[in-house]
């Protein structure tokens, strides 16, 4: 595991509050998918805790078509929603722990999101993560969020897991975590690959999200 410390991107807009953010994210019309964005995919980020509260986020790619307003994020009835769970276990969080979000807000239709719906969705991804004034840990799961974060579209999943980058955003400092997709996960024909994820997932577990839950720094 290594470490490199950079700042995380700003929006110009010193505003705290998530109902205003998402606000401004429902009403957005920056791209031609925001004009189907509510007959294919109506927008919610997952939180339960208070916003304040909450110390771990991780941001996925894009809506997915199954994923609805009453079923949540990663729907659980699906079986990517069902590895999500397991994903979340062998890290030691569950979703009542995570803010969970999308590097782009509405579903396109397509697996991937392009390249410049990233750049469109970043001003509001950033004045996302602003409110969420206690992140101690930002997991940033498979290449598309890792790209959009990190502002390197060069950058893919494989290169980033295993580092551990610092960053900082309203002048606090936090851990971002790349980790491998669900999807990828599942796709994979590779059983010591997948156990090497696993794996994974327990070292994270162990030296960064228990001592973040223990009231104490991650160890890196």
């Amino acid at each position: 595991m290594t470490i490199e410390k950079f700042k995380i991107g700003t929006s110009n807009s010193p505003n705290r509050d998530i109902n205003i953010a998402l606000s401004k994210i429902h009403s957005c019309s920056l791209c031609s998918i925001a004009n189907i964005r509510h007959s294919v995919h109506p927008f919610a980020p997952e939180f339960l805790k208070p916003i304040q509260e909450i110390e771990f986020a991780l941001v996925h790619q894009s809506p997915m078509v199954n994923d609805t307003l009453d079923k949540g994020v990663f729907n659980s009835e699906e079986p990517y929603g069902v590895l999500f769970d397991q994903f979340l276990e062998k890290i030691g969080l569950t979703r009542e722990d995570l803010y969970i979000t999308s590097s782009v807000f509405c579903y396109n239709g397509k697996k991937y999101p392009r390249n410049e719906d990233l750049v469109t969705c970043t001003t509001h991804k950033y004045r996302e993560l602003r409110c969420l004034t206690n992140l101690k840990c930002l997991f940033l799961m498979g290449d598309i969020a890792l790209k959009q974060i990190m502002m390197d579209f060069s950058l893919t999943i494989n290169d980033a897991v295993g580092e551990v980058y610092i960053s900082t955003i309203n002048d606090r400092e936090f851990v971002i975590v790349p980790i491998n997709h669900v999807f990828h996960f599942m796709i994979m024909d590779d059983q010591e690959w997948k156990d090497n994820v696993f794996d994974y997932l327990g070292y994270i577990k162990e030296n960064i999200v228990d001592p973040i839950l223990n009231g104490e720094n991650p160890n890196v």
